[in-house]
C-alpha cells in the first residue's frame, strides 16, 4: 500500500458505511435509465439505490452476480484497501479477453452490462475489433457495454504516438464504425452513438503530468447498446460461437 497508513482509508458516515477517500473523483450522476437498470439488476428498492458500486453492496445488493476480469491479479489488493474480502463476493477471472479463457467464454451470452475503462486506447483498430468479437458472445440480447477511455475530437480513428506512447483513439464517428464492423462479423447490431467527451485534465494527478498529450484529446465516456437482437442472437450468434471455436 502507498500513501500515508496513519490516515483513515475512507471516512464514514453516521450510519457507518464507508465512503471512499477518492470519492470526488468518481462520477456520481446516473441516468434514471440507468437508475432503473441497477434496480432492476439488485434487487434494491429505488431510494436505496447509492450511487457507488460498493456502496450498494453494503446496502445488499447480490455481489455474486459480479464477474471481473484483468490480466493479472490486482483483487489482493482491493480486499487490503477496502478490507472486504469476507463480504465482497464478485467472481475474478484472470485472461486475456484478445484470447479468451475457457473461464471467460463459460460466461457467454449470460451477461446483462460490461463496464470497460481505460481499455480500448491502448490498441490499433484490429485489435479492438479482436476484443469486441470476444466481449460481444458475452453478452445476453438487450445488454450494455459502458465506459470511458482516451479519445480525440474531430479526426476520426488516430493512431497518436509521443514520447513513446502509443494510443489508439476514436472521436465519436471512428466509435460507431467500430461497433458496426464488430456487429456484421457476430450477426449482432449495437448502438454507439451515445458519447461524452470530455477535458482529459480531469486524470491528472499533478499539474503539467498530462502536458505530453495534444489539446485534441479528450476522454471518451461511452454507453453502448444492442438493437433488435433477440432476433439476431438466435442462429446467427450460434454460428458465429461456433467460427470463434474452430
Amino acid at each position: 500500500m502507498t500513501g500515508n497508513e496513519s490516515e483513515p482509508k475512507y471516512p464514514h458516515g453516521k450510519d457507518g458505511k464507508s465512503i471512499f477517500w477518492y470519492y470526488n473523483n468518481i462520477d456520481e450522476e446516473v441516468t434514471p435509465e440507468f437508475r432503473k437498470f441497477l434496480t432492476a439488476y439488485s434487487k434494491v428498492p429505488d431510494e436505496k439505490i447509492i450511487l457507488l458500486v460498493y456502496e450498494m453492496a453494503f446496502d445488499g445488493a447480490p455481489t455474486n452476480n459480479l464477474y471481473a476480469v484483468d490480466i493479472a491479479n490486482h483483487r489482493d489488493v482491493g480486499y487490503d484497501m477496502f478490507e472486504d474480502r469476507q463480504t465482497f463476493q464478485a467472481h475474478f477471472i484472470e485472461a486475456d479477453i484478445l484470447h479468451p479463457s475457457q473461464d471467460l467464454t463459460a460466461l457467454n451470452s449470460t451477461v446483462d452490462a460490461i463496464y470497460i475503462s481505460k481499455v480500448f486506447h491502448q490498441w490499433d483498430w484490429a485489435t479492438q475489433l479482436a476484443a469486441l468479437r470476444s466481449i460481444i458472445p458475452l453478452l445476453k440480447s438487450g445488454s450494455m457495454v459502458v465506459g470511458f477511455h482516451a479519445g480525440a475530437v474531430g479526426a476520426g480513428f488516430v493512431c497518436y504516438e509521443k514520447g513513446g506512447l502509443t494510443m489508439g483513439l476514436h472521436d465519436e464517428g471512428s466509435w460507431t464504425k467500430l461497433w458496426e464492423e464488430a456487429g456484421r462479423e457476430t450477426g449482432t447490431k449495437w448502438d454507439a452513438s451515445q458519447v461524452v467527451m470530455r477535458d482529459i485534465s480531469e486524470l491528472a494527478t499533478a499539474k503539467n503530468s498530462l502536458a505530453y498529450l495534444d489539446e485534441d484529446c479528450r476522454l471518451m465516456d461511452f454507453v453502448v447498446g444492442g438493437l433488435n437482437n433477440e432476433r439476431l442472437w438466435g442462429k446467427e450468434k450460434n454460428d458465429f460461437d461456433k467460427r470463434r471455436l474452430t
